[in-house]
């Protein structure tokens, strides 16, 4: 039997995760920096530890990503068996469903940053400078990488959406979870006002399949897709945030066509191509469910 969440209403329930996921970044943030400051003082004199602390200054967005996803872990796990009474599977997690739409997510993903690369190429605002393969630092990024997409789809689609379905009509639901999204990413280095509009934008895009299938593969395998492909090999930042990439790249023109500080994720072809695959899947999925529903109208 379905056990009666602890808070009753949806909205509340939403607006107390938030609260809640802003002060667990704050905590974890505090003791990552007391950990780094104990690293760099008698802990970090040790000849191993001395040497993996040097390997992690040189990323500086480790440290910042793990605690993201560390926080997003957390909060959802707390939330979602002591307040919602419900497991953290049912938050579109079920193993084993929905391969298609995890797939179709993951080459979303690399169609639409193949698509933007080859405009600037074309448009000679993108060359090609160098090439640098380092396998150890490509696992850790997508590792990392993963986990931040797993972390970021578990917080505003799986509970932040999931939630917002169950108060409201679908749409304004996304909308809704769209510009938590966005805001959540208000500090990122570079950020301005057509970052965020894009973030807004794939927010959208990153959920548009769970309002239909409240499932989250689709989600997650476009998150990671998006994020590894672009910072880690076509050496775009990501959200601000440099990797270290496959490709070594040099952007020249406006900050407007090519993002600039903050990454292909700032410019106006990010805007462009995020609205036409938000319509696209949106329209395809409207089609699929009125299909779905025809034999029911005219039996």
């Amino acid at each position: 039997m379905k056990r009666r969440p602890l808070v009753e209403k949806p909205w509340l329930r939403v607006l107390l995760f938030v609260i809640s996921l802003l002060a667990v970044f704050v905590l974890l943030g505090f003791l990552s920096g007391v950990l780094q400051d104990a690293m760099k003082g008698e802990l970090g004199k040790a000849g191993g530890l001395a040497t993996v602390w040097r390997n992690l200054e040189k990323s500086s967005y480790i440290f910042p990503l793990l605690i993201s996803a560390l926080a997003s872990f957390i909060t959802v796990a707390i939330f979602r068996k002591k307040i919602d009474k419900r497991s953290i599977t049912s938050l579109g997690l079920q193993p084993g469903s929905h391969r298609a739409s995890a797939a179709t997510g993951f080459f979303l993903g690399l169609l639409l940053l193949g698509i933007g690369t080859f405009i600037l190429i074309a448009s000679k605002h993108l060359q090609w400078e160098d090439l640098q393969f380092n396998a150890s630092q490509l696992f850790i990024n997508a590792v990392l990488l993963l986990l931040v997409a797993f972390g970021e789809e578990l917080v505003f689609r799986g509970y932040i959406l999931n939630n917002l379905l169950q108060f409201t009509n679908k749409w304004i639901a996304l909308a809704v979870s769209a510009v938590v999204f966005a805001v959540f990413h208000i500090n990122n280095p570079g950020v301005n006002g057509l970052p965020l509009l894009n973030l807004f934008l794939a927010g959208l895009l990153l959920g548009i399949n769970y309002i239909y299938t409240k499932n989250l593969w689709f989600g997650i395998l476009l998150h990671f897709s998006w994020n590894f492909y672009m910072g880690c090999i076509l050496g775009y930042k990501v959200s601000g945030l440099p990797f270290q990439s496959l490709f070594q790249q040099t952007l020249t023109g406006t900050a407007l066509f090519t993002g600039g500080s903050f990454g292909f994720e700032g410019s106006v072809i990010a805007s462009i191509l995020y609205i036409l695959a938000v319509l696209g899947t949106g329209y395809l999925y409207e089609t699929r469910l009125l299909k779905q529903k025809l034999p029911e109208v005219s039996s």
